[in-house]
């Protein structure tokens, strides 16, 4: 006689997974079988008898008919009615159902604390406290890398006796303060007793480098009263020059086109009595090696230059800090020596900055946000990107009017601030 199937298969993917299908297949075929039916009707004949007895009913102990299976348990039933095979196979598909609902969420709870534990553990083997999780958590969404934050959250928790790492105010004070040792700043181009200074600028595509030439070149020659020369190499797109022109005209200081490197050296031994030499280049895709090697050329000048590379705070940062990596960081063959960071206000996350920042070893010197020349300029500072990794966009927009100005103290050298 063929066996009755117990009801439709639920099988889920996880089953297969771990395997379990099969087994549960035929564990499922091997109980319904007439002589396992009666081996279990013969086992719960004891049970039946005493509810019989309870409620005034005659016992059941007969032998099992083979022809239908008797219920496993349930409500006593009418002397000389027959058990429900159908009513036996539902309660157990029920009950199996049940246990296997039971057994999905309990690996499902344990592989998802299992996930969120080793986040939250450290390399010390110790659970981090849900207060300092939390700040670990939220630098990890800031798009900081799982290394750095994890250095940080563990010296944070090493820095905190127990009672304090409960505290929100204790740990985000703890958190800035491990924060801002980590961040390097260059300071301004021009510092106090500096008085000449010839600056590059390179990076890649579309970041805003002559944009930000121009706020540079506005602040010192208008604010500052600086004497200002920009040159610019960048003939490959005519609205480039045309930008630095318009914004030279309106400046009052000189403007030089350069086609060649030998043009390039001329120009700069002919502003040599500018304080402040910025100098525009051609942008290119890392990707781009030819057009890389023609800037690598024009750049190769013999006159001491201080090259920052601009980087849009929303680009992929990690792939550039790949590159520069090294003890004399370069940015294809370019020597780097500061990071200037543009497109503030196009991004909300900031964990790239530090990241790029800590693994070349390269001092911030500038942020931008913003198109204004040359409002929207701000002096790199260990608080600012601090404030932004540990709050986001918020920090941003509640200091969104913060810019860079100076004053003149008492020896004719320059003191910055933040107004």
């Amino acid at each position: 006689a063929k066996t009755k199937e117990s009801g439709p298969s639920t099988a889920r993917p996880w089953l297969e997974t771990l395997g379990f299908e099969q087994e549960l297949r035929e564990s499922m075929a091997a109980t319904h079988t007439p002589e396992a039916q009666a081996k279990r009707y013969e086992a719960a004949a004891p049970e039946r008898a005493r509810h019989s007895s309870l409620a005034g009913l005659p016992s059941l102990a007969g032998p099992p008919s083979l022809a239908g299976p008797p219920p496993l348990a349930g409500p006593p039933t009418q002397a000389g009615s027959k058990p429900d095979p159908d009513s036996e196979s539902r309660q157990e598909w029920h009950t199996i159902r049940e246990e296997l609902q039971s057994l999905r969420s309990l690996m499902e709870n344990s592989l998802r604390e299992g996930r969120v534990g080793d986040r939250e553990r450290v390399s010390t083997g110790r659970r981090l406290p849900p207060r300092i999780a939390g700040r670990y958590h939220q630098l990890l969404r800031q798009g900081m890398s799982a290394e750095s934050a994890q250095a940080i959250a563990e010296q944070v928790q090493a820095s905190l006796p127990g009672s304090e790492a409960e505290s929100e105010p204790a740990v985000r004070a703890a958190f800035l303060r491990r924060v801002l040792c980590e961040i390097n700043v260059s300071g301004p181009l021009l510092g106090l007793g500096e008085w000449k200074k010839t600056v590059i600028v390179v990076g890649p595509t579309g970041v805003g480098k002559t944009t930000t030439l121009a706020k540079l070149a506005a602040h010192y020659a208008l604010k500052e009263k600086r004497q200002v020369a920009l040159i610019t190499l960048d003939t490959y797109r005519v609205a480039a020059v045309e930008q630095l022109r318009t914004y030279a005209k309106v400046m009052g200081v000189s403007l030089d086109v350069a086609l060649t490197k030998q043009e390039a050296v001329e120009f700069i031994r002919r502003r040599q009595k500018s304080e402040l030499i910025l100098i525009d280049t051609t942008g290119r895709s890392p990707l781009d090696e030819a057009g890389m090697e023609e800037v690598r050329q024009l750049v190769a000048v013999d006159h001491p230059l201080e090259t920052h590379l601009v980087v849009a705070a929303g680009a992929h940062l990690h792939d550039i800090a790949e590159r520069l990596q090294g003890d004399r960081p370069s940015y294809h063959g370019i020597p780097v020596n500061r990071l200037l960071v543009t497109k503030l206000d196009e991004t909300s996350t900031f964990g790239g900055i530090f990241d790029l920042m800590l693994k070349t070893k390269l001092p911030l010197s500038y942020f931008t946000m913003g198109q204004c020349v040359p409002e929207d300029l701000e002096l790199a500072s260990p608080e600012r990107l601090a404030e932004l990794l540990l709050e986001g966009r918020a920090a941003l927009k509640r200091t969104s009017g913060a810019r860079i100005a100076s004053r003149t103290n008492g020896e004719g050298g320059t003191e910055w601030t933040k107004q």
